[in-house]
């Protein structure tokens, strides 16, 4: 899956998706993270909404487009076990409404799914790959005006989560 903004793109590996939705309304919680304020209510049960617009505005500087918004549905059985962990802390630290099926992440609308080969893809390696993996990032291609970033969600998620700058 490819989303589009205007100075760089980003990767999402589709077997993590389970669905697409556009984003309408939300009821605001708040969490220790500046990326996580709403939960939304999705097959009769509330999941956490991440704002991954914020978090690649604070991160890339990358301008949003203010258009609709896409909500990516994952399931959290696809979550490692320290990201599963970390969704019953914030349960048991007041928002106990929260589903355990699925989380989602808010992205701008400007979505295509792609075919990639592997050899297109630049994954990091030696130091910049620790630093890149704990921003949620594995590896990157090159386009004509612009670098795609491939998403880690696992890594992503937890470090929307540990980020604490509100």
């Amino acid at each position: 899956l490819h989303i589009g903004y205007p100075n760089l793109g980003i990767l999402v590996e589709q077997q993590y998706v389970n669905f697409s939705i556009f984003f309408e309304e939300g009821k605001s919680i708040i969490t220790p993270s500046r990326y996580v304020s709403l939960i939304i209510k999705f097959e009769g049960e509330h999941m956490l909404v991440l704002d991954l617009d914020l978090f690649l505005k604070d991160n890339f500087s990358c301008i949003e487009d203010g258009s609709n918004k896409l909500l990516l549905i994952l399931e959290t059985k696809k979550l490692n076990e320290r990201n599963k962990i970390l969704i019953s802390k914030i349960k048991k630290k007041g928002s106990t409404l929260l589903g355990n099926k699925y989380i989602a992440f808010k992205t701008g609308i400007n979505s295509t799914v792609l075919q990639l080969y592997p050899d297109e893809l630049k994954l990091f390696t030696g130091s910049i790959q620790k630093a890149m993996l704990e921003k949620g990032i594995m590896g990157c291609r090159f386009n004509d005006n612009t670098i795609d970033y491939l998403l880690d969600l696992d890594n992503l998620f937890y470090t929307m989560f540990k980020d604490r700058t509100k």
